[in-house]
């Protein structure tokens, strides 16, 4: 992603960390704590579903695995 105030190119998860902290003084008032939670431990953790998809294939080879793995995550909500 672009930081236009550096003018360059920044990892994505630095980004979205940035934009966290900017809003993070009304999140409470918003009642959207949660959700920031949520987008605090994915960009700390790195373990995206494209990552989860990924290993699944690499692991496999076979398609079907990942077509699994999408319908087991959606089944629990993930």
């Amino acid at each position: 992603m672009i930081d236009f105030g550096l003018k360059s190119e920044q990892p994505t998860r630095a980004l979205v960390l940035e934009v966290l902290d900017f809003v993070d003084d009304v999140v409470d008032e918003l009642g959207s704590r949660e959700e920031m939670r949520f987008l605090r431990e994915w960009a700390a953790s790195g373990n995206t579903g494209a990552d989860r998809q990924l290993a699944a294939f690499e692991r496999t080879g076979d398609l079907r695995t990942v077509v699994d793995l999408l319908v087991d995550e959606t089944r629990r909500g993930l």
